[in-house]
């Protein structure tokens, strides 16, 4: 019979490769790495002897046909079970969520828990070439959890695929529903960014620790230059990383067994994980996020805090947009004293795919082992603003058990109020709700997008009928909130918006 038990963290590793490395490393080499170092740090040689459940955050600048099962074999571990998940920023507390509830029934003694990507060495591999160590790029033969598309068909006509474009889309948004002007918006962005690169600067894992000002990062320049109004290049995600994390759970019985000194041991008290409304075109609002707010609210609940009992954040942000969603959602301040990240963000820490939050994670148990008062809540993100998962640790384990839990209602409640599909022809008075300016290589505006609604309520989407001039313009005086003329387009088979 299986013997239920508490799951609780014991171990944790984190590496970031060298950017002039001589034999960069591939994703796997990368976790193997930490994962040894994830086990040593437990203090217990016999950890891995027992470790019979593998989890994986899918890798995206490598592929392989059985990724977990070629780790195992090079940590020499047997698992009765290995898990690959599907993509998204989500995945690193989901299988913390996964393997806690494993564990709690009894299903799993030592679960290893990992993830890494080698994107700067990919790149760099263009011009060097791939170290011939490298196992064969093969697709991967199965995945775990929600593989569904992020953008839907009509979405792609309106390009609507670039992060950098679709979170600048949701930012101008929110600016529009604070009733920001640009100007006092933009300082905003600087607080954010800056105080993000700050916490990266003291992080001897971050990829970036040159530590600018909010005010460098989010001024346009030669090697600045905009993407996607009103992010500039430094206010992204950085994605040509290479970095890798790995954490051990087991139960309390197995770490009391095995001698793991107990000022190792943080607790995961409480998880969820939802979605918003599945494509983003069809959510009531572009600058907010239900998933966060319902899956926080679930996961606090196990745990038995509150959000004041808190003392640190570790918010998911591939671009300032996403904190301020979850600051919303969570009913804290920008200037909360608490912070709102313990590694420096996607952007400055470095954006490792779908593993960063793995590294926030790492951050957490290190900040509760220092100061074992600490309460972490932590999140992830997948796709756009879409899939959502919420972490709360600890040093004692949470009100409530890791038992199965049905979410159900309230993910049912949140898709109850998906919109219609956008509007494939329109015509008519549009007033805007979002929009944005999409910059070329150099720089230069070379086309905008616009999300509004009908005066029958129904949402469009269209291509801004305009020139660089006008584009420009809509970087200084806010588009949001006027009325423009959208047509179709039969030829271009688009709506297009046009100021006249």
């Amino acid at each position: 019979m299986p013997r239920p038990d508490i799951p609780v963290l014991v171990g944790l590793g984190q590496h970031t490769q060298a950017r002039d490395t001589e034999n960069p490393l591939d994703p796997v080499g990368l976790m193997a790495r930490t994962a040894r170092l994830a086990f040593a740090d437990t203090g217990a040689p016999a950890m891995g002897d027992l470790c019979d459940s593998v989890w994986m955050v899918n890798i995206m600048s490598w592929s392989y046909r059985d990724a977990p099962g070629l780790l195992c074999r090079e940590l020499g571990v047997r698992p009765r079970d290995t898990h690959y998940m599907a993509l998204g920023g989500d995945s690193p507390q989901v299988i913390v969520n996964k393997a806690a509830r494993a564990i709690a029934r009894g299903e799993t003694q030592v679960a290893l828990l990992a993830g890494a990507e080698s994107g700067y060495a990919v790149r760099r591999a263009r011009t060097e070439g791939i170290p011939a160590f490298w196992p064969p790029w093969e697709p991967p033969e199965k995945e775990e959890g929600d593989t569904r598309d992020g953008t839907a068909e009509w979405e792609l006509r309106y390009d609507l695929i670039p992060p950098a474009y679709v979170y600048a889309l949701f930012e101008n948004a929110l600016r529009a529903a604070r009733g920001q002007s640009i100007h006092a918006h933009r300082k905003s962005l600087a607080k954010i960014c800056g105080r993000l690169s700050r916490t990266a600067r003291d992080n001897p894992f971050a990829w970036d620790r040159s530590g600018l000002s909010g005010e460098e990062l989010v001024t346009p320049s030669a090697q600045n230059r905009l993407a996607g109004f009103p992010y500039t290049l430094r206010m992204c995600a950085n994605l040509h990383v290479d970095q890798a994390a790995c954490v051990v759970m087991c139960g309390e019985t197995v770490a009391s067994a095995l001698g793991v000194p107990p000022e190792k041991w943080v607790y995961p008290m409480g998880g969820a994980s939802l979605t918003n409304v599945w494509h983003l075109s069809r959510r009531p609002a572009l600058y907010d996020s239900p998933a966060i707010k319902e899956a926080a609210a679930l996961a606090l609940g196990q745990a038995g805090l509150s959000v004041e009992d808190l003392t640190c954040f570790d918010l998911y942000s591939c671009f300032p947009v996403v904190v301020q969603m979850a600051l919303d959602a969570l009913g804290v301040s920008m200037d909360d004293p608490r912070g709102f990240s313990l590694t420096g963000g996607l952007p400055y820490f470095g954006g490792p795919g779908s593993n960063y939050t793995l590294h926030g994670i790492c951050e957490a148990m290190g900040r509760i082992r220092r100061d074992p008062s600490a309460k972490a809540l932590v999140t992830g993100l997948g796709w756009y603003n879409t899939k959502h998962a919420v972490g709360i640790y600890g040093k004692r384990p949470g009100k409530h058990s890791w038992e199965e839990r049905d979410d159900s209602l309230v993910q049912a409640r949140i898709d109850r109020e998906t919109l219609p599909v956008p509007v494939e022809k329109a015509e008519g008075p549009l007033r805007v709700e979002a929009y944005v300016i999409w910059h070329d290589p150099k720089g230069v505006a070379e086309k905008g997008i616009v999300a509004g609604r009908l005066g029958d309520g129904r949402r469009v989407l269209a291509y801004l009928d305009a020139g660089r001039e006008l584009l420009e313009r809509f970087e200084r005086e806010d588009l949001a909130g006027y009325t423009l003329r959208v047509r179709f387009d039969g030829e271009r088979e688009r709506n297009l918006a046009s100021a006249e």
